[in-house]
C-alpha cells in the first residue's frame, strides 16, 4: 500500500509539473509575441532539444515525490 501511495502523489506531482510548465511556457510566448512588429515571424523551435532534456525535469519531480511520500509514509 505504500508503495501504490508513494506512486500516485509522484504522478499527481508529475502533473501538476507538467500543468505549471505549459502555463509557464504559454505566458512567456504571449509576451514575447507582444513586441514582434505587425507581419514579423517570430522563430521558436520547442522539438530542437534532444526530447530526453523535455523529460528530465518530469522524471526527476516523479523520483523525489515518490522518495518523499515513501519515506514520510514508511516512517
Amino acid at each position: 500500500m505504500v508503495y501504490i501511495k508513494s506512486f500516485v502523489v509522484a504522478l499527481v506531482a508529475t502533473a501538476v509539473t507538467a500543468v505549471c510548465s505549459a502555463v509557464v511556457l504559454l505566458l512567456i510566448a504571449m509576451f514575447r509575441t507582444r513586441s514582434v512588429p505587425e507581419g514579423a515571424e517570430l522563430g521558436w523551435d520547442p522539438i530542437s532539444p534532444h526530447p530526453i532534456l523535455w523529460l528530465l525535469p518530469f522524471l526527476a519531480v516523479f523520483c523525489l515525490s515518490f522518495l518523499w511520500e515513501y519515506r514520510r509514509v514508511a516512517k
